[in-house]
């Protein structure tokens, strides 16, 4: 505990001499401690509660996140206008429209055939990985990531499963594929 003092104080005495009184210590304030209440308490454990579930993949990532909002939402913690806000956001709905047309590309087969010639049968992870990287990187040089993400995502988890490939892997690759150099080159170029 840290204490300041009180300056020193002189006193007049009778006899006309001062006399000085020695400093006293005084105990520092204590610091603010926020008062959060119970929604900060409340929101921590839904958020807690909602990776949980994603991390044990007990539920959906969907349905965990929308749970947790639900909760936040009946508790009152805020309005319903303010939690569904982020759902009219054009970029939501643009990433929403674009798994549509990605579930049409996979429901036709439109890709398949092309993408598993290219893609072949790798005889290890790495080589699975490049090979999905090359072509992502040449397709999101020159169409915008996100729906080449959204297309690729079912014909990968298909080829994953052909090849016995854990999906999880070529995810990563996938992501970093779409955001390769070449991108980058072709965009310098124009």
């Amino acid at each position: 505990m840290t204490t300041t003092t009180t300056p020193s104080a002189a006193t007049l005495l009778q006899d006309g001499s001062i006399a000085t009184v020695a400093p006293t210590p005084m105990p520092a304030p204590a610091p603010e401690v926020p008062n959060w209440g119970w929604e900060a308490t409340y929101v921590t454990l839904v958020v807690i509660a909602a990776f949980s579930l994603m991390l044990t993949d007990i539920v959906a990532p969907d349905f965990a996140l929308l749970g947790g909002l639900a909760l936040v939402l009946t508790a009152g913690i805020i309005d319903v206008p303010t939690g569904l806000k982020g759902f009219s956001n054009e970029g939501l709905l643009t990433v929403a429209v674009l798994f549509a047309v990605a579930a049409g590309i996979n429901n036709t087969g439109a890709l398949d055939y092309y993408m598993q010639k290219l893609l072949g049968q790798p005889r290890s992870i790495a080589r699975a990985q490049f090979r999905l990287m090359a072509p992502v990187a040449l397709i999101s040089a020159f169409l915008n990531n996100t729906p080449v993400v959204a297309i690729l995502i079912p014909i990968v988890q298909q080829w994953a499963r052909r090849i016995r490939v854990p999906a999880s892997q070529l995810f990563i690759p996938l992501s970093f594929g779409k955001t390769a150099a070449l991108e980058h080159c072709v965009l310098l170029y124009i």
